[in-house]
């Protein structure tokens, strides 16, 4: 009896043995049958108009502006980037990241995701999703005959989301580069004083506005 227990049990233990040894197996395919990867980022920035950011010197010194708009400021938002091979299906670079981009400034701007690595291959559209997107007006700032005495808030979209979908000409993403996507909002295109007593600017306008570009760095680069 004692032999016979020990024989049932022992076919339990080999059975189980397989089955973890079928499970084990499927999870190495799935592993060593990954896509390959390459390195990306995505930076949102503002683009400074010649005569849109706020001076640092005196007005008396200053030659008269060209236009009515000096400002300054941060768009802040919830951000996420995607990118598409044909505009349908799209690769998401990571979930919201909260981001901060000053206003009226150069530079690569704020880093929504951080280095993220995306398959392999050739892209020709991205797409940037703004949530609780607003873009903050210091004050000094002058918005046509406005000046701003204190912060000025303007919520971007009406419900304070923005959806921008580009087109940009084809880039590959490969294992020995890093790729690099640009948005860039070209806040001066829409900020104005009208937007300023309404305190909120139409997501086609922001849309419109804005400008996405790719930039490869070689691995020699980097």
């Amino acid at each position: 009896m004692n032999v016979q227990r020990t024989t049932a049990t022992g076919f339990r233990a080999l059975a189980l043995s397989l089955s973890l040894a079928v499970i084990g197996t499927g999870c190495d395919d799935d592993i060593t049958g990954a896509e390959e990867t390459g390195p990306m980022q995505a930076y949102v920035n503002d683009n400074p108009s010649s005569a849109g950011a706020v001076s640092s010197e005196p007005a008396a010194n200053r030659a008269p502006a060209a236009t009515s708009l000096q400002y300054s400021g941060s768009l802040d938002a919830d951000a996420q980037v995607a990118i598409s091979a044909d505009g349908q299906s799209w690769i998401e670079l990571g979930p919201a990241h909260s981001i901060s981009a000053e206003l009226q400034a150069s530079g690569e701007g704020a880093d929504v995701h951080g280095e993220v690595r995306v398959p392999v291959g050739t892209y020709s559209h991205v797409r940037l999703v703004l949530d609780d997107a607003r873009a903050n007006v210091a004050a000094g700032s002058t918005l046509g005959g406005l000046l701003i005495s204190a912060t000025l808030s303007l919520r971007l979209g009406s419900e304070s989301r923005v959806t921008i979908e580009k087109s940009i000409p084809p880039f590959e993403v490969t294992a020995g580069s890093r790729t690099r996507i640009h948005w860039t909002m070209n806040s001066h295109q829409w900020m104005s004083e009208e937007k300023a007593e309404e305190e909120e600017v139409e997501e086609e306008e922001v849309e419109q506005a804005a400008e996405a570009r790719s930039e490869t760095t070689s691995e020699s680069e980097f």
